[in-house]
């Protein structure tokens, strides 16, 4: 789905379901890839709810991107949302979960599903979008903040892969949301981490003047009658 005629006005963020507890360590869980667990039964529907406030939200159109981390529980997230809004998944690595290696207790990345098994569940996960940011190894804090500070700036300059005009939705991790959030509206990572629930949707705008402002962040109302 491509708008074109307008400059990009509207960045809206989601964060992944709800997702276990617990992250199993290397061995267990979650089909070979305990770094990289699914949505729980909750998260499931969380995420179909979302899907449905969008599509509210968008009906007559002005959605021209739908991006999400390559993590398992984003792109599941993502699935109902792009059924929602007949739009496509671009699988960015920008919007990823922080390779924190004291989360992983390892010395490498996390296991993640490959793009091509991920297409093979996901008919929704493009082929042909390449990721703005690189795979991230394992990271500091610093990082993180430097390849959300790439993608936003890339969606400040209205990409041409996407086409001109209207809303761009990404579907990432709390840090990721948090993080792009803050590099669109051209703020400093001060270290504080601003609480972004699971399934939460948040929305930076693009004002007359040019500047990009925070209109919501962590809004949860759509979960509210939904049966999670």
């Amino acid at each position: 789905m491509v708008v074109t005629g307008h400059s990009l006005r509207r960045v809206v963020l989601v964060r992944h379901g709800e997702r276990p507890a617990r992250v199993a360590p290397d061995g267990e869980g979650d089909g070979g890839f305990p770094a990289d667990p699914g949505l729980t039964p909750r998260g499931h529907a969380q995420a179909r709810a979302c899907g449905m406030r969008l599509a509210l939200d968008y009906h007559a159109g002005g959605v021209v991107g739908l991006l999400a981390s390559p993590f398992y529980r984003t792109v599941q997230t993502a699935a109902p949302i792009a059924e929602a809004l007949h739009c496509s998944i671009l699988l960015e690595w920008g919007l990823a979960e922080w390779h924190n290696p004291r989360w992983y207790g390892s010395d490498r990345p996390p296991r993640l599903r490959s793009i091509a098994q991920l297409r093979a569940q996901f008919p929704q996960v493009a082929e042909t979008y390449r990721s703005q940011v690189a795979r991230p190894a394992l990271e500091t804090r610093y990082d993180t903040w430097q390849r959300a500070r790439q993608l936003a700036d890339w969606l400040r300059n209205v990409p041409s892969e996407l086409g001109e005009g209207g809303t761009v939705v990404l579907v990432g991790h709390s840090i990721s949301v948090d993080m792009v959030s803050r590099c669109l509206c051209d703020e400093q990572d001060g270290g504080n981490k601003r609480v972004v629930p699971f399934a939460s949707i948040s929305e930076v705008e693009c004002g007359s003047d040019g500047v990009w402002r925070v209109r919501a962040l962590g809004c949860t109302r759509h979960l509210s009658s939904s049966p999670v």
